[in-house]
């Protein structure tokens, strides 16, 4: 009986500080999880952004200014990760026009294929701003993914991530719209009007 009852101390204290041991392990995974929500804004990727098979250009954007917080540090870091932390609300609180969008539907079913690139700065209001709306338009659409290019550009209107030529920047965001590889028109800074009336008025302009 002495013999059980020492075993059964021994198994207790083993169970034990294996509980003590995992919490701790764990505990500092939390520990560290939490640090890095303090400084990481878009850490937890919800809601839209853990669909794969719906706003395709909301993932491209979202995407690309994911990568660009990870590979930057400072300002740059800082800049993206305030871009990231308000996207998805500009997305969903945009409501375009449906007549409008129908129009531009109609004129897309004739064969002709939109394709969008988007020359802004992380830094920029006017690009964090704008871009949420811009690709809930493109996703009505129904622009895919390789149909929409976000290209970083720096303060001094330098772009930072490919080797684009012939193209000159004053202002950003400069929004260019094609039709393949033929450019049907671009957006400066903010629509007149809204992304759907301005992209229309451009489409009937050339269709």
């Amino acid at each position: 009986m002495q013999i059980f009852t020492i075993f059964s101390n021994q198994f207790k204290l083993i169970i034990y500080s294996s509980i003590v041991v995992s919490t701790l392990f764990f505990s500092c995974g939390t520990i560290k999880n939490n640090k890095l929500k303090q400084v990481n804004v878009p850490q937890k990727r919800m809601n839209m952004r853990d669909s794969v098979n719906k706003y395709h250009t909301f993932h491209q954007l979202d995407e690309t200014l994911q990568s660009h917080f990870s590979n930057s540090t400072g300002v740059p870091k800082e800049d993206a990760s305030v871009f990231l932390g308000s996207l998805q609300s500009d997305y969903t609180s945009y409501k375009p026009n449906k007549l409008v969008m129908d129009s531009i539907r109609e004129i897309l079913s004739a064969g002709n294929i939109l394709k969008v690139d988007v020359y802004g700065g992380n830094w920029c209001s006017d690009t964090r701003y704008g871009m949420g709306g811009l690709t809930r338009v493109l996703d009505d659409l129904g622009l895919k993914k390789n149909d929409f290019r976000y290209i970083r550009v720096d303060k001094d209107k330098k772009i930072v991530d490919f080797k684009t030529e012939g193209i000159e920047i004053t202002k950003v965001p400069l929004v260019i719209f094609h039709n393949g590889k033929k450019e049907i028109g671009r957006i400066i800074e903010n629509p007149a009007e809204n992304w759907e009336k301005n992209l229309l008025q451009l489409l009937q302009a050339k269709y």
